[in-house]
């Protein structure tokens, strides 16, 4: 009698190349470098604590590769990590202009104070 075996569909893995090409840099369209990806799988990222999160992977005689969960993971564990479980939302992250000129005006003031 045939044995009903539950079969998970097979990892695909990403090469570091790819992984970088889906990150955007902060130097306008460029992407990511690949040795950027390679430190997070090697020396890992800085967490709020100290201790440090790093990204997943495996090691192929041709070099590291991840896969799309793994990188999910690390982006979820450095993005709570950075708000501590706050909810991020365009309300509490952009302020009025009247709000940015109250604050303008009590930086001002404190500089004042300062000395400055």
């Amino acid at each position: 009698m045939p044995h009903d075996v539950e079969t998970s569909p097979p990892v695909v893995y990403l090469s570091i190349t790819q992984v970088a090409g889906r990150f955007p840099s902060n130097r306008g369209d460029k992407s990511v470098h690949p040795a950027t990806i390679t430190r997070w799988i090697l020396e890992g990222c800085p967490l709020a604590d100290g201790s440090k999160v790093k990204l997943r992977a495996v090691r192929f005689p041709a070099g590291w590769r991840t896969t799309d969960e793994w990188v999910s993971e690390f982006l979820e564990t450095i993005t709570a990590n950075r708000f501590a479980g706050k909810l991020v939302t365009s309300r509490n992250s952009i302020r009025t202009p009247a709000e940015r000129r109250r604050s303008h005006a009590r930086a001002k003031k404190e500089l004042k104070t300062s000395g400055f």
